[in-house]
């Protein structure tokens, strides 16, 4: 697997346990990586870093995941940036109702399955790589 893969993730969690643990396991995988613990500064390095996904718990204070979703793609700077969710809650609604709306590509449950996170990345922003 080739480890300098140059694509970077930002990651956005209000416990910065789970960001740490995230953050160790894309690194691993040759990632780059930003990480936001409120909706604001992940609305923030969106605009100014441009990752090329976005890992978004859903349920943080002040502002939720769903509030961050509606200002990324409400902006036309990162309206086109892909956004996955990270949930421990299953809120089944939310979830559904912001893929049937194209809002999210897809959502990871906590705990994470490392293999399922590394398939998903790749799904959503190593489409390129994988046409040889």
């Amino acid at each position: 697997m080739n480890h300098t893969n140059q694509h970077t993730l930002l990651l956005v969690d209000d416990n910065f346990d789970n960001i740490e643990l995230l953050e160790e396991i894309l690194k691993a995988q040759g990632y780059n990586t930003l990480t936001a613990l409120t909706g604001f500064d992940a609305i923030r390095l969106a605009v100014n870093q441009q990752p090329d996904l976005i890992l978004l718990d859903i349920a943080m204070p002040v502002m939720d995941g769903m509030e961050v979703l509606e200002v990324l793609k409400s902006d036309q700077d990162t309206a086109t940036i892909p956004v996955m969710f990270v949930t421990g809650i299953m809120e089944n609604e939310k979830i559904l109702r912001a893929l049937q709306d194209g809002l999210v590509v897809d959502y990871i449950s906590k705990p994470i399955i490392v293999s399922e996170l590394q398939d998903k990345i790749t799904a959503h922003i190593g489409d390129a790589a994988k046409k040889l």
